[in-house]
């Protein structure tokens, strides 16, 4: 069975977070969870799941731009033409975003914006996934580029982790 975890591309968490410290609290053997404990929990493993999509976000960018350096078409290589070159910064400037709100995320005490901000880097992830499968044309979808099994462990992390996933409920 494969995991989502198996292709990501995510450094270590404490150089990610800048050293930050993920929210969550592991409670001693034979100690009871409170509420707080579990949505503590729920919020750690949001916070790695964030990460992790970053990290395979930023594999996608890695994968989109090496493409687009070697792919010739209309008499150029396709990382110069507009389209693909705006495609490709929109890409960096979503991975900055999502970067920008899992920190953010860190100092969130209130769960309606806890909520609010994943979402947001989730959505920052997607979107630049799918730039990066569309870079890559018909070749996005296709296993040998690695492109679709990036965006399908993404929406994976974000159901199961995410502000609307199972441990939420």
């Amino acid at each position: 069975v494969s995991s989502p975890f198996e292709a990501s591309d995510t450094p270590l968490l404490g150089t990610r977070l800048g050293g930050g410290q993920l929210s969550a609290s592991i409670p001693e053997p034979g100690e009871p969870l409170s509420p707080g404990a579990v949505a503590n929990l729920h919020r750690g493993q949001t916070q790695a799941a964030i990460a992790v999509a970053i990290g395979a976000t930023e594999g996608s960018l890695r994968a989109a731009r090496e493409y687009a350096d070697e792919r010739f078409q209309g008499g150029a290589m396709i990382s110069s033409h507009y389209a693909v070159s705006q495609m490709l910064r929109a890409m960096e400037d979503n991975i900055v975003h999502a970067e920008t709100l899992l920190l953010a995320l860190l100092d969130v005490h209130d769960e309606r914006t806890f909520r609010s901000l994943s979402t947001k880097a989730f959505d920052a992830c997607e979107a630049a996934l799918t730039d990066g499968v569309q870079v890559l044309g018909g070749y996005g979808y296709m296993r040998e580029y690695g492109q679709e099994k990036r965006m399908r462990d993404v929406k994976t992390l974000r159901l199961l982790f995410g502000p609307l996933g199972p441990s939420s409920w």
